[in-house]
């Protein structure tokens, strides 16, 4: 069973809370943006562009490690993620001050 909601609809400019009850170990609770509109990614860019420190020192505590793995560099310098996998960005964003070479 799952349940999603937010004040503003699906689609509103407000983050979303999720809870999903399955037997197991399988149930969630969640909150954040799914494939936020063009302003509010730009938004959430900005907000880790002014200070990276805060999203890194977030998925590197012991809880979130434990759930979603080290956010490691991978090995041979490839293109990656935060997470170390191969789903980094092909583009950097359009944001002024970021280019394809922008450590972040």
């Amino acid at each position: 069973m799952a349940f999603n909601h937010s004040r503003t609809g699906r689609k509103g400019i407000f983050a979303f809370y999720y809870i999903q009850i399955g037997p197991g170990g399988g149930s969630l609770l969640a909150a954040g943006c799914w494939q936020p509109q063009t302003e509010q990614l730009k938004s959430i860019r900005q907000a880790i562009l002014r200070d990276p420190q805060q999203l890194r020192d977030a998925i590197s505590e012991k809880e979130f490690v434990k759930l979603y793995g080290k956010p490691e560099p991978r090995k041979d310098g490839g293109r990656q993620s935060i997470f170390g996998l191969s789903d980094q960005l092909k583009n950097s964003p359009k944001l002024e001050g970021v280019d394809k070479n922008h450590k972040e």
